[in-house]
Order: C-alpha cells, then structure tokens, then sequence
C-alpha cells in the first residue's frame, strides 16, 4: 500500500430521503478551492449512508430521489484533477433502506430486540447480520464502486464481530450441533460471520483493484486485538474529544497504534456533540 496523505478529511454524509435538492449547489471550482485552502490532500466521500441511499447511478443500489447527477463522480474527478485522494464510504452495518425491505436480515440480540434501535419500529438506525443474504448486497456494491469509479481505498463502517441470535444465526449453531443460547457459541459464530465478511470484501475488491486499501471501521478496535487490526490495510483512529471519548483518548491509541506496524490517521470532529448537530 502507498503511503497515507497527510491531511484527510471524512466528510460525513448521511442524508435522508425527506431532505431535497441533494448537491444542488454543488461546484466543482469552489470544491477544489475549499480543499486548497484546507492543504486537504485525502477526502472520504460516499457512495452509500446509513440511510442506504447510493450518491451516484447505482444498478447495485438506488440512487437517492433527490439527487439528479452523479456526485460521487464528481467530487472524484474534481479531488482528482488537483491530486487529492478520494476512498470511498460505504455504510456496510447500518442501511435503513435495506432494513424496511428486509427486517428479517437485522441483527438481534439474545431478547430478540435489534441494535441500535432496540426495536424495528423504534426511531434510529438498525444494525444488520452479515450472516444474512445482506452480505451479498453489500458486495455488489463495493464491486460497483471499486468497478466504476477511481477510488483511492474504501471505507466500510458501523462493523465488527458481534454475537448475533437472528433466525440465521440460530440456524447456523442449531446445523453445527450446537446451542443458539449458549453465549460462547454465539461469540464464536460472531467472530466466524466478522472473518467471512472481511474475507469476501477483499476477494471483492482484489478481482479488480488488488491491494486496494480498505478499512473496516468500529470506532474504534479493542487493544490485544491484533487479528482484526491487520484485516485492515491501515488504522482510521476515531476520536471525537466531545463525542464521548475525551481529550486523551488520541494520544493514547495512537501511541498504542505505533507498536503495530501499521500505517495510521487520526479522525476527529468539528461538532460540540456526537457525529453531528444542526447550527
């Protein structure tokens, strides 16, 4: 892998289907002037947000019914034609839309309630089960991106190995043998669906742009996890000093980070809360 660019920015995407006019006013001139005047020289930018719209024409997706040109292509080649690179987002955990169609694929807990929300009918977003035909979705969607559009790496969030009692996972355990509700069998088959999706997202990626870097994002990953650090390319360290994790959580992971020998960047916020607010 290339070395990381020094100045990246995560611009954070996530936009409903009520909202109207998406990118209407967007130009490319006054885009690239933004990320000259920043020094920007990396840009995460979406295909895909935790409401499941695609920010580009999609035959794996559908593009957002308010977006009437591809942006995602355009901020590509407009980052491109002054050497900034562009990863691609993914939401892979979270997608709202997938969730009405198919609340069957949602991740469950042992008491049956879903996460985030706690319930389908809750307000929120709804974590899905990639030991689900979901996974399969998702993959088509990474092949079409890394397929038709130049991106610098992709960037899958919301992910990581979770004990799942979904009718799926159940039905793996009970044709093993094993006990659904016996919680280290869960934790098992957890960390077995985590491995299989990170597996097939490379052997996605890699029939097209091999060695294209990915990162897997959980906010943040346990230390002493090492096996799933190097399911990564390189580290994004999530730290939001007002978001819940402090002003010293940063400097603690990332000199734990440089024990890995793995390239990593620092993501932080600009908001007074969590991942966003009006005003």
């Amino acid at each position: 892998m290339k070395p990381l660019k020094f100045r990246q920015v995560h611009l954070d995407f996530h936009t409903s289907e009520k909202i109207q006019n998406i990118g209407q006013a967007f130009d490319k001139d006054q885009f690239q002037s933004a990320l000259k005047t920043g020094h920007i020289d990396s840009i995460t930018v979406f295909s895909k947000c935790h409401h499941g719209w695609a920010y580009h024409p999609s035959t794996a997706n559908e593009i957002h019914p308010h977006l009437n040109f591809d942006l995602l292509g355009a901020m590509i080649e407009a980052a491109h034609e002054i050497n900034v690179n562009t990863p691609v987002y993914l939401s892979a955990g979270l997608d709202e839309k997938i969730t009405r169609k198919h609340p069957e694929w949602l991740f469950r807990n042992k008491d049956e309630s879903t996460t985030w929300a706690s319930s389908f009918d809750a307000p929120g977003f709804h974590l899905l089960c990639f030991n689900s035909p979901y996974l399969d979705v998702l993959l088509h969607q990474i092949e079409e991106v890394v397929q038709n559009y130049d991106a610098d790496g992709i960037f899958l969030d919301i992910v990581s190995p979770k004990p799942c009692y979904c009718q799926n996972c159940v039905a793996t355990l009970l044709s093993e043998g094993k006990d659904p509700y016996d919680e280290q069998n869960a934790i098992s088959l957890g960390e077995r669906v985590y491995a299989n999706y990170t597996d097939k997202v490379r052997k996605t990626i890699d029939a097209y742009k091999p060695g294209l870097p990915v990162f897997h994002n959980a906010g943040h990953i346990s230390k002493g996890r090492h096996d799933l650090v190097h399911m990564n390319t390189h580290l994004e360290l999530e730290s939001l000093p007002t978001g819940g994790w402090g002003y010293d959580h940063f400097p603690l992971s990332s000199r734990y980070v440089q024990t890995l020998n793995i390239d990593f960047l620092g993501m932080t916020g600009k908001f007074h809360t969590s991942w966003g607010e009006f005003g």
